[in-house]
């Protein structure tokens, strides 16, 4: 056991490595405990009823590490570097043609001939393959996915930005992934995030002309 010393010069003992690792050890197994005894929340509802090879019995909770096969996948016009994904993987046809969606709707204002060759070797490469294609001025992709019923109420999607969690105002779960890694949309590794509690609380305050408020959370 090392030791070190106070402002004062006594002497303070320093616990060992194994102590506080024991410690450390029994504060999460009754944090996993208390876990167990409380119900899933929403978010893990919804990864439970997408994740596959769960062992028979296990609950879903924040932290865990689950491999899930989600509804629907969105990319947008980085679409072009999946398809080169897909094609080294070394497999001719989509496990699920109607999972990932494209849509077109980031560069949509160059008309420049490459930007062009590519949007028509995406639309190509959707026809091919029998996918869902939206193509340039259709819309966002988020709102798209939206208005045409991809993101529905305990559904789970992956699409390619950090505006993917939008989806939960739906009751939908989603989620981003890097455009590289979209190549293999039939299923991905999934860690439900833990769930923060936010009260919003108004206060009235007489001679005061009311303006509106946003409240904004990180996604």
């Amino acid at each position: 056991m090392s030791a070190t010393l106070s402002r004062t010069g006594r002497c303070l003992a320093r616990p060992s490595q194994r102590t506080w690792s024991w410690e450390h050890g029994q504060r999460r197994r009754l944090a996993s405990s208390a876990a167990a005894l409380r119900g899933q929340n929403m978010v893990e509802k919804i990864v439970q009823q997408h994740a596959v090879d769960l062992p028979v019995g296990h609950r879903v909770l924040a932290g865990d590490f689950v491999a899930v096969r989600p509804r629907h996948v969105m990319t947008h016009d980085n679409t072009g570097a999946v398809m080169g994904k897909f094609g080294s993987i070394g497999v001719a046809a989509m496990h699920d043609a109607r999972q990932p969606v494209f849509t077109l709707d980031h560069n949509v204002q160059d008309r420049s001939a490459e930007n062009l060759r590519k949007y028509a070797g995406i639309e190509a490469f959707a026809a091919q393959h029998g996918v869902d294609f939206y193509g340039a001025g259709r819309g966002i992709g988020h709102q798209v996915m939206c208005e045409e019923g991809y993101a529905t109420p305990a559904g789970l999607v992956v699409a390619s930005d950090s505006h993917s969690n939008m989806y939960g105002g739906g009751g939908s779960g989603g989620c981003c992934r890097r455009r590289r890694r979209q190549g293999a949309v039939a299923g991905r590794l999934c860690r439900p995030p833990r769930g923060q509690g936010v009260v919003l609380q108004r206060r009235q305050h007489q001679h005061r002309r009311h303006l509106p408020r946003q409240v904004h959370l990180p996604g």
